[in-house]
This record gives C-alpha cells, sequence and structure tokens, in this order.
C-alpha cells in the first residue's frame, strides 16, 4: 500500500506552512507522495453549488496555491517522494504552456511526478480563465 497526504492550505501567506519543509518531513515520516490541488480563482458568489455535503465551497478553497510552484519547492527538497495535483483543472491553464510546465517538472524532480487531471465544477471560475465550461472534456482532451 502507498499512502500519501494532499497539502491543503487554511491561508497562503507567512502562517502557511512551507512546501518544501512540510515536503521533507512527509518523505521523513515514510509517507510515498503529496498531492495539491488547483484552483485559480472563486466567484465571490457563486450560482453552482460546491458538489458535497451542503453545497457550501469549503473555506480552504479560497486559498490554493500555485500547484506547480509548490511542488517544484517539494520536489527540490525531497529525494523520492512522489509529487502530485490533485487535481489540475486542465481547461483552465493554457494547454502548451502547462504541458512544458508538467515535463520541466517532472525533469527536475527525477521523474516524480503523477499527473491528476480534471475539468472542474465551478462555471463561475472556469469562464474568467478562458474555460468554455460547457465543452470542458473536449478542451481538456485537447
Amino acid at each position: 500500500m502507498k499512502i500519501g497526504i494532499s497539502m491543503i492550505y487554511k491561508r497562503v501567506d507567512d502562517s502557511a506552512p512551507n512546501p518544501g519543509d512540510f515536503a521533507r518531513e512527509c518523505e521523513q515520516l515514510g509517507l510515498d507522495s503529496v498531492w495539491v490541488g488547483d484552483h485559480m480563482l472563486f466567484h465571490a458568489d457563486p450560482k453552482t453549488r460546491f458538489p458535497a455535503g451542503d453545497g457550501r465551497i469549503p473555506d480552504h478553497y479560497a486559498h490554493f496555491p500555485e500547484p506547480f510552484v509548490v511542488l517544484a519547492m517539494a520536489a527540490a527538497t525531497t529525494k523520492k517522494l512522489r509529487i502530485g495535483t490533485s487535481v489540475l483543472l486542465v481547461p483552465e491553464h493554457p494547454p502548451l504552456a502547462t504541458a512544458k510546465r508538467i515535463a520541466t517538472l517532472d525533469r527536475i524532480s527525477g521523474g516524480r511526478v503523477i499527473l491528476g487531471v480534471g475539468t472542474g465544477w465551478l462555471r463561475e471560475a472556469a469562464i474568467p480563465l478562458g474555460s468554455d465550461f460547457d465543452h470542458r472534456w473536449t478542451q481538456a482532451e485537447e
């Protein structure tokens, strides 16, 4: 069995854990992987309901750091720990730039990247980022 942990942020400021320190500690504890989610922005008053629980967006969703920066820090401070996205919202990122970021991260980490992908559920966040929300799976396949 392999065990990983998600880096959830309640705030992205000086009180947030340093991703490099967090990853190093996870590796020392014997965990196999660390994961980081991807949400670029949130609408202040979304009409779309969160697809679990009572429908409210969890507070920590407002504080996602940029996933590739966090994973690069995790890679730089560890030797074997796998690093992954949980999940990368593919339609909300430029395809070529995203491919280059993933390939670069995988190269500098020694092949330790695990790429989890999705298309998102929050229409109000996707549209300002250039995603055609109604055709987001087609965009992701591109």
